[in-house]
């Protein structure tokens, strides 16, 4: 996940329990550093956008949210199936 969103932990937590998968959080301003990455390549301040995800992930932190409550989302998702069919 990336963009503001990340700075709420229960949205990123319930995110894991609800995919059933880990999330990885950050970087929160996504849309400045990709616009940033882009105009450096432009200016050849930079090489290519192999080299600016380096950059970025070297200077921003990432928040890892593993599945822990995947059940109750499973349950939630089996009833909002049956009332789609029916």
């Amino acid at each position: 996940m990336v963009g503001g969103g990340t700075k709420d932990r229960l949205l990123c937590q319930m995110t894991a329990d609800a995919c059933g998968a880990p999330v990885l959080a950050g970087p929160v301003e996504a849309t400045v550093l990709g616009n940033l990455a882009v105009q450096l390549i432009a200016c050849r301040a930079i090489e290519n956008v192999r080299q600016a995800r380096k950059i970025i992930a070297q200077s921003e932190a990432v928040t890892p949210y593993s599945p822990k409550h995947t059940q109750s989302w499973d349950a939630a998702y089996d009833q909002f199936q049956h009332y789609i069919v029916t």
